[in-house]
């Protein structure tokens, strides 16, 4: 099964083409410029670069958040376009899930956090085995770093770009419970979202590309704004 994958939760967006879990092909996005200046163009550089076609493609991926609310809105898009013009499923895929799948190998609690910009944190609790797939043991939240301690209660392995920037507030508040893992695993992969929504596409997911829509996990400024207004006038 050809995959093509696209994740752009954050900054470090990636396009990753596999095929079943072997990764043909995947470039970074971690530019000053936007996702939506490169990421057609990475699309189709991938697939010339080992001679597909689009349509020889068996199924997409996007990453469907929490996340950057402009990379999500690009990133699916583009990946619905795409599935609609060739009647290909699509599967979406929540970005700390895949986040985690850098620090699959590792055991204990697991705890990947990406930066919701605001003094926000966008994290989940995950346990990982060793080995495989780390166990959810949370749903996602969006809250502020000193609310997420009062949520750990035992050594936690933290990463992701919100560990690092809320490093300092995360190791004073949460002392030697606090593990911080090394650099290389604070963004997520499209590789490892190719890698999940593979077993999904087997089993015939997908097919309605409109069931996706980002999880943003809060209101953007404009919503606020308007919900602000409504209530004023209320």
């Amino acid at each position: 099964m050809k995959i093509l994958a696209v994740e752009t939760a954050t900054l470090a967006g990636s396009v990753a083409l596999c095929e079943d879990d072997q990764l043909l092909g995947e470039i970074t996005l971690e530019l000053p410029r936007k996702h939506s200046e490169r990421l057609v163009p990475s699309i189709e550089f991938l697939l010339d670069q080992h001679q597909l076609k689009p349509q020889e493609l068996d199924g997409l991926a996007v990453d469907i958040g929490p996340g950057s609310f402009t990379g999500l809105r690009v990133g699916l898009a583009t990946m619905k376009g795409l599935a609609f013009s060739l009647n290909k499923p699509l599967v979406g895929v929540d970005s700390l899930e895949i986040l985690v799948q850098n620090l699959s190998p590792a055991s204990g609690l697991l705890v990947p956090i990406l930066d919701a910009r605001k003094g926000q944190i966008f994290a989940a609790l995950f346990r990982g085995q060793g080995q495989g797939r780390p166990e959810r043991i949370s749903e996602d939240w969006v809250l502020n770093p000193e609310d997420l301690v009062k949520k750990i209660s035992e050594p936690a392995l933290l990463f992701g770009e919100g560990a690092q920037v809320y490093r300092e507030v995360l190791s004073r508040t949460l002392g030697e419970q606090a593990r911080f893992a090394p650099p290389g695993s604070d963004y997520p992969r499209a590789l490892h979202l190719a890698q999940l929504a593979r077993p999904r596409l087997v089993s015939g997911e997908g097919r309605d590309p409109d069931q996706w829509v980002p999880r943003y996990l809060r209101l953007s400024d404009a919503e606020r704004l308007a919900a602000g207004r409504a209530s004023s006038q209320g």
